[in-house]
């Protein structure tokens, strides 16, 4: 399944606060595919899941909009959001599969006083019991 910016984009706007503008989410889904750091999860015909990461140095760098270090050791998550909570396991397998497992993830929570939360891998994995899960869900990265 090819799967567009806009449409990703009309799936995440349903499903995410923040994201809930089309025209600059179809923007932002755009840069991160071109980019291939947006990855996909489908099951047949259906989008399941949306996660945009890029890499950085420091996570603090994150808060910068397109800043990114292919080297970093940061994992910067800008979004994930899934209907189904195998497909986030999916879609970070996906990336890391790519990529390469970094050291870190962050991400900044609108929802907590739009602190930035970093995390070491081993912890996130606790978190989001990556290391248990296996992807089930098909996956790929989007241009």
């Amino acid at each position: 399944m090819t799967v567009t910016a806009s449409t990703a984009a009309d799936w995440v706007s349903t499903r995410m606060k923040g994201w809930e503008n089309v025209t600059h989410t179809t923007n932002v889904l755009q840069w991160y595919m071109n980019k291939e750091l947006c990855g996909i999860a489908t099951d047949g015909d259906e989008i399941r899941g949306v996660a945009c990461v890029r890499f950085l140095n420091h996570s603090d760098e994150g808060l910068e909009p397109y800043s990114h270090s292919p080297n970093g050791n940061v994992t910067w998550v800008e979004l994930v959001v899934a209907d189904q909570g195998v497909a986030i396991s999916s879609l970070f397998n996906l990336l890391w599969s790519k990529y390469g497992r970094r050291p870190f993830v962050a991400y900044r929570r609108e929802l907590k006083n739009g602190k930035i939360r970093k995390f070491g891998i081993k912890m996130f994995d606790k978190m989001n019991s990556l290391s248990k899960v296996r992807t089930e869900l098909h996956g790929r990265f989007h241009r």
